[in-house]
């Protein structure tokens, strides 16, 4: 019985990570994710910068092993700074179904992270904690204390219904 569960779930692994459909070779899979990114000043609540076309580059590089890769492409901690892609590498995740039992959701947590940007490691520049959903709706939230920014991806929409 314990290998059937073995097997099922790791069947279960292979069809999630085909969820993320995309430039993925042999056992990897990634997508991509447009949204909006908003980056507040921690100190001041203030929004340093913002922008609707944003994307996320997500990668589970390994389908055999439950961690996974984002790429903030394009992102700025302020108006004026170039635009940076800010990798973040190795955050282990868990699936959960939604509750219509239609989509695989990801939830990771990790803290303490370096990130990458251009193949360069910048350790004075800790992620202090990332956090996040990827189904249906993205939801992505990482700190950084050395700057003073914390950063939230998301591809929900502000909808406004109303009633007649």
């Amino acid at each position: 019985m314990k290998k059937f569960i073995f097997f099922v779930s790791l069947l279960a692994l292979c069809f999630t990570t085909s969820c993320l459909n995309g430039e993925g070779s042999g056992s990897s899979s990634s997508a991509e994710y447009h949204g909006t990114l908003t980056v507040t000043d921690t100190e001041t609540g203030e929004v340093s910068y913002s922008s609707d076309k944003s994307t996320v580059t997500v990668t589970i590089p390994n389908m055999f092993e439950a961690k996974l890769d984002i790429v903030f492409n394009d992102v700025k901690f302020d108006k004026m700074m170039p635009a940076l892609n800010v990798k973040v590498e190795g955050l282990p995740f868990s699936n959960t179904i939604s509750e219509g039992e239609t989509t695989i959701n990801y939830i990771f947590t990790a803290e303490n992270i370096i990130p990458s940007v251009g193949g360069i490691s910048y350790k004075n520049y800790k992620i202090d904690k990332i956090e996040g959903c990827l189904g249906t709706n993205i939801d992505v939230n990482f700190t950084m204390s050395s700057k003073g920014k914390s950063v939230n991806f998301t591809n929900r929409t502000e909808s406004t219904t109303s009633e007649e």
